[in-house]
């Protein structure tokens, strides 16, 4: 197992924890992602994070940056396709669903890792993108 330490200093709060978390991940970052034996990033040997607390940051250190980059155009297109939704339903809460969906996933998301395919913004996030590309009869 490969263990990378992070720059911890006593005191730090939480954003300055997780800023050092990223910067962590970001500096092991490379083109194809690391092994589950890589995985594990320690700020002591008795303490240790698991993971980037942030899901872009998250997705290309596990994944790589050409996984990376394809996970923020997926979520760019996403929100494209939730504005035209919008736009399609304006002044219904459906129409507003997909979008406080994206917001709910990304907000989140830039502060924990949410990309498990079992949590709850996750599955949302999949669960109305079906509903976004459906054909209306």
């Amino acid at each position: 197992t490969r263990r990378y330490y992070i720059d911890y200093q006593e005191g730090y709060n939480a954003v300055e924890l997780r800023v050092a978390i990223w910067r962590t991940f970001l500096d092991q970052t490379n083109l194809w992602g690391h092994t589950s034996e890589e995985y594990i990033q320690y700020i002591t040997p008795y303490k240790g994070y698991g993971h980037a607390h942030n899901i872009f940051v998250q997705m290309i250190f596990q994944y790589g940056i050409v996984a990376g980059i394809m996970f923020v155009c997926w979520m760019a297109l996403y929100l494209m396709q939730a504005l035209k939704h919008l736009k399609e339903h304006a002044g219904s809460a459906y129409g507003l669903l997909p979008i406080g969906v994206w917001i709910l996933v990304i907000g989140f998301g830039c502060v924990e890792a949410d990309w498990f395919l079992g949590q709850i913004p996750w599955f949302l996030l999949l669960f109305t993108q079906l509903f976004m590309i459906r054909k209306e009869k």
